[in-house]
């Protein structure tokens, strides 16, 4: 796991403590018990940071396995998706963003 990656992951967890609008950079590197510059040093701004946090929570949707009808197959990953939702606030107020190829 890189660096970043795990600046994300703690992001995401404060995010999850509070809300996604007080969830700032120095918040962050706080709670890693960095400096916030620090942070810079692995993402480019908030806006990157907050993307990577809900790249990773999105990257948590399953998708069903095996051959299965697509209204099936649809169904679970709605089913899906909503729990995840439901469990983080970093997607609970986020519009539909693609995930990365390196998530």
């Amino acid at each position: 796991m890189t660096k970043a990656l795990s600046d994300e992951d703690a992001a995401a967890d404060l995010a999850d403590k509070v809300r996604l609008d007080a969830t700032s950079m120095r918040r962050v590197a706080d709670s890693l018990r960095v400096t916030a510059t620090a942070l810079y040093k692995h993402v480019a701004n908030r806006e990157e940071l907050i993307g990577g946090m809900l790249d990773r929570r999105v990257a948590r949707i399953d998708v069903p396995a095996g051959r299965v009808p697509w209204q099936n197959a649809l169904r679970a990953r709605i089913r899906s998706r909503r729990a995840t939702r439901m469990q983080s606030r970093v997607c609970a107020g986020s519009p539909h963003r693609p995930i990365r190829e390196n998530a």
